[in-house]
């Protein structure tokens, strides 16, 4: 069994506690988890090799996403760049 896949935790986490949207009455709801950090940075990684014209076939371009958003995390685990 594979280790499973550090997803850095959720990018956008949200409380349980929120405003309705165009009123003054506050509502509360189930905490939001919000999408994975990976995600987060797999789709930008996505959002720069699509911008740079990369051609590439789509999964190709998904998998280099992931490989980077993978180093992404692994440095920020390391402590970032000196």
């Amino acid at each position: 069994m594979s280790a499973p896949i550090d997803d850095g935790g959720p990018a956008f986490p949200r409380s349980g506690s929120n405003w309705d949207e165009g009123t003054t009455t506050r509502k509360y709801g189930p905490a939001v988890r919000g999408m994975s950090l990976r995600d987060w940075f797999a789709g930008q990684a996505l959002a720069g090799f699509v911008a740079a014209n990369w051609e590439a076939r789509t999964s190709d371009l998904a998998t280099w996403s992931y490989e980077t958003a993978d180093a992404m995390l692994a440095e920020r685990k390391r402590g970032g760049a000196s």
